[in-house]
């Protein structure tokens, strides 16, 4: 994983992932689609959101002023909203 990625997340306090992060990240880092299943509150945004990050670092992709890099497609208004107010999806 990105060295910066992992010290922004050692400064919020997160040191190792959760086992839907681990499990999804090789195969999101592989170009491959994944189905993953987790209760509330067990990392599935941070499971789908640092990969895409690491690629994105990795191709050094610079932002487009006024317009997306990524689009992701959430099943609902209300977690597309948790999503958002996570600062993840800013």
């Amino acid at each position: 994983m990105n060295a910066g990625i992992v010290r922004l997340l050692a400064d919020k306090g997160i040191t190792s992932l959760f086992d839907i992060q681990a499990a999804c990240y090789p195969h999101a880092l592989a170009g491959r689609d994944i189905v993953g299943r987790a209760r509330t509150g067990c990392g599935k945004t941070l499971a789908f959101v640092l990969p895409i990050v690491e690629l994105l670092l990795r191709e050094n992709v610079k932002p487009v002023p006024g317009g997306p890099n990524v689009i992701c497609l959430l099943p609902t208004r209300e977690l597309a909203k948790q999503v958002k107010g996570s600062g993840v999806g800013s």
